[in-house]
C-alpha cells in the first residue's frame, strides 16, 4: 500500500510542477484527460481493500468453483490496478508536453485519452466483478 501512496504523491507532484497548461493550445485536450484520470483515482483505494479481502477469502474447504471465480476477480482487480499504476507512470509531464510540438502533443493525448478510459474499463469490470464475488460467493452484504 505504501508503494501506492509514494507513486500517487509523486505522480501528483510531477503533474503540479512545470508550466501554466493554460497557456498552450493543448490545454483543454489535457484537461478532458486528466478528468478522466481524476474520476479513476479516488476508487484506487477502495480496489486494494476488496483485493486485500478477496486474497483472505478461504476457499479450500469450498466444494464449487469458489477457487476459479476467486481467482479471476482478483486477476481482473491486479489488471485494473497495474495498468493505473503504468498509466501514471508513463504519462508524460506537462514539462514534457510543453516542449513538443502542438500537433504531436495533440496526437499524443488523443492516444492518452483511449488509454486512460480503457484504465476506467478494467477498474469498471474488476468492481463489478469483485461486487458479484462478495455478494454471492463470500457473502458479504453492502
Amino acid at each position: 500500500m505504501f508503494k501506492y501512496a509514494l507513486l500517487f504523491v509523486t505522480f501528483s507532484f510531477v503533474m503540479a510542477c512545470g508550466p501554466n497548461i493554460e497557456d498552450f493550445p493543448w490545454a483543454t485536450q489535457y484537461k478532458e484527460v486528466m478528468d478522466i484520470h481524476d474520476e479513476i483515482m479516488p476508487q484506487l483505494g477502495n480496489l486494494n481493500k476488496r483485493m486485500l479481502s478477496i486474497e483472505k477469502f478461504d476457499v479450500a474447504s469450498r466444494t464449487d468453483d469458489a477457487a476459479e471465480k476467486k481467482s479471476i476477480v482478483l486477476s481482473k482487480l491486479n489488471k485494473a490496478d497495474e495498468s493505473m499504476m503504468r498509466w501514471m507512470k508513463e504519462l508524460k509531464s506537462k514539462s514534457e508536453l510543453a516542449k513538443m510540438k502542438t500537433e504531436d502533443v495533440s496526437e499524443y493525448l488523443s492516444a492518452e485519452k483511449v488509454k486512460v478510459l480503457m484504465v476506467s474499463k478494467y477498474f469498471d469490470d474488476a468492481t463489478y466483478t469483485s461486487d458479484d464475488f462478495m455478494k454471492n460467493v463470500m457473502k458479504v452484504q453492502k
